[in-house]
């Protein structure tokens, strides 16, 4: 299965173009995840536009004071992907001290999974939780050559994966501890749980040098999730809401993201080419019938902390038009042609 290039690059356009209008100056989840997205797509496409974007509004942000690090903004980490891009050590800046001082401080419940910043109760992980804070781990010991702070972003995936993956699906709940109770499970299998747990795990083994010690074990994990997900596409390209429930609604955002990172792995040779290369194609080609002809994109679920029944996931609203659908969207179409 084929992609034109010109069919992805006029679809970037057109929702750049849509969602570029708005302000992405304040420092927010979404508007980050944009930017990003919008890097990914200056190499891809070989469009200098979008990177320009993307500094135009770092260079806003650092006249207004939006510029720093936060403990409660590490779900996505703009400043690393602007050093990879552009090679400006700026963006680093305080890296180190901001890594160092998230892993003493940050709060861990009674298995030592990290938790939500403001968990006063130290019991409520997740999933988004887990790739944030372990990606800031991987990429302080690529930049500082310490090994330890590799194991701690491996100790959290293996603590997590204890906690939160399910042995019969192979999928991922979406948190644990959001609710009276600090052992509730959040029941079922968030498509975009799935999503960024993969995304997390990617990020990580990106940093490793296949010398280290614990590598393969990234690897492994990886690999079966992966295959995991793979079992529940639909025929047409999609994940669905409920991962495994094909009768709640198909979810770009997730699919989105999967496409990507699934991409990524391929790319590095993480995974087998086949069956991935096939089910990722299908899958950017499947997400490219919910652009809409106004840029926006369609079927994106709503972003939601962990929730207490299947069906409050299964009923989440799926909105057009988010600056979040836009750059998960993005993000798939610019996957085919990233280098490793």
């Amino acid at each position: 299965m084929n992609i034109e290039k010109e069919t992805l690059q006029h679809a970037v356009e057109v929702v750049f173009q849509r969602t570029a209008r708005k302000d992405c100056t304040l420092q927010t989840f979404a508007n980050d995840l944009f930017l990003e997205s919008l890097l990914y797509c200056s190499e891809a496409f070989g469009r200098n536009v979008y990177q320009e974007y993307v500094l135009n509004i770092m260079n806003k942000r650092e006249k207004q004071g939006f510029f720093q690090f936060s403990r409660k903004q590490f779900y996505t980490f703009l400043p690393y992907n602007l050093w990879i891009s552009t090679g400006e050590e700026k963006y680093l800046k305080d890296f180190i001290r901001f890594a160092s001082e998230l892993k003493e401080s940050i709060g861990r419940d009674k298995d030592g999974a990290v938790v939500a910043p403001d968990d006063g109760r130290k019991c409520r992980i997740s999933v988004m939780i887990l790739q944030g804070y372990a990606t800031i781990m991987s990429r302080a010991g690529a930049l500082t050559g310490d090994t330890g702070w590799f194991d701690e972003a491996v100790n959290q995936f293996d603590i997590y994966r204890k906690a939160l993956r399910d042995e019969k699906t192979g999928l991922w709940h979406h948190g644990r501890g959001w609710s009276d109770d600090p052992s509730f499970l959040s029941p079922g299998f968030w498509n975009q749980a799935q999503a960024w747990c993969l995304r997390g795990m990617s990020e990580v083994l990106d940093c490793f040098p296949p010398s280290y010690s614990e590598y393969g074990k990234m690897l492994s994990m990886i690999n079966e999730t992966a295959l995991s997900l793979i079992r529940f596409q639909d025929k047409a390209g999609m994940w669905h809401q409920i991962t495994d429930l094909p009768d709640s609604y198909p979810e770009t955002g997730g699919t989105a993201l999967l496409a990507f990172y699934l991409m990524k792995a391929v790319r590095k040779k993480w995974i087998p080419e086949q069956p991935f290369t096939d089910a990722t194609l299908k899958a950017i080609t499947a997400v490219l019938k919910y652009l809409n002809r106004d840029g926006s994109v369609s079927n994106v679920s709503y972003f939601t902390d962990p929730l207490r029944t299947e069906e409050g996931y299964r009923h989440l609203p799926a909105f057009s038009g988010e600056t979040q659908g836009a750059a998960l969207f993005l993000m798939a179409c610019a996957a085919p042609f990233l280098s490793t």
